[in-house]
C-alpha cells in the first residue's frame, strides 16, 4: 500500500512540475515574441532548472538501469560512449557512433539494445516530459543566440561612439 502511495504522490509532483514548466515556456515563448529576450531568457532558465532538478533526482535509478542492462548484455562495466546518455538521439546512431565505442568486442546490435534500454532520450521517445524539455531546450538556445547577437551590436555600437568622439 506504500508504494502506491508514494507512486500517487510522485506522480502528483510530476504532474505540477510539468504544468510549471509548460507555464514557464508560454510565457518565455509570449515574451520572445514581443523581443523581450533578457525577461525570456530569465523564464526559460527557470524550466531548464526544474529539468536539471529532475534529471539529478533520477540519476540514480538511470545509473541502476544502465547497470543492470550491461550484466544483461554482457557488458563492461562503465561503458564510454561518445556522448553522455542523456544527450543521445535517435538520429545520433549511426556506423560512425558504434564504431567509436570501445565496447570490447561486443556487436553493434547489443549495443543498439543497450542504447535504446538505457538512454531516455530514446526509451521515453514519445513521452510529453521529453517532448517538452526539448521545446524548453530550443528555446532556451535561441533566447542565448538572441542576447549574445545584442551584445555584439552594442560592442559595435560603442566602437562607432568611440570613432566619432575622436573625429
Amino acid at each position: 500500500m506504500e508504494k502506491i502511495d508514494d507512486r500517487k504522490k510522485m506522480n502528483d509532483e510530476n504532474c505540477n512540475l510539468f504544468a510549471k514548466k509548460f507555464g514557464l515556456l508560454k510565457k518565455a515563448n509570449v515574451l520572445m515574441f514581443y523581443g523581450r529576450s533578457n525577461d525570456a531568457f530569465d523564464e526559460i532558465a527557470k524550466a531548464a532548472e526544474i529539468i536539471k532538478k529532475q534529471w539529478e533526482t533520477s540519476k540514480a535509478t538511470e545509473e541502476a538501469l544502465q547497470k543492470r542492462w550491461q550484466t544483461t548484455l554482457g557488458l563492461q562495466e562503465g561503458l564510454e560512449l561518445p556522448k553522455p546518455i542523456e544527450k543521445i538521439k535517435e538520429e545520433d546512431l549511426d556506423d560512425e557512433f558504434f564504431k567509436s565505442i570501445d565496447a570490447n568486442g561486443a556487436d553493434v546490435a547489443t549495443l543498439k539494445l543497450y542504447i535504446q534500454k538505457v538512454c531516455p532520450n530514446i526509451r521515453n521517445a514519445y513521452d510529453k516530459n521529453i517532448f517538452l524539455n526539448g521545446l524548453i531546450e530550443d528555446l532556451y538556445q535561441r533566447a542565448e543566440d538572441v542576447m549574445i547577437d545584442k551584445q555584439e551590436n552594442i560592442k559595435k555600437i560603442q566602437k562607432n561612439v568611440e570613432r566619432l568622439g575622436e573625429m
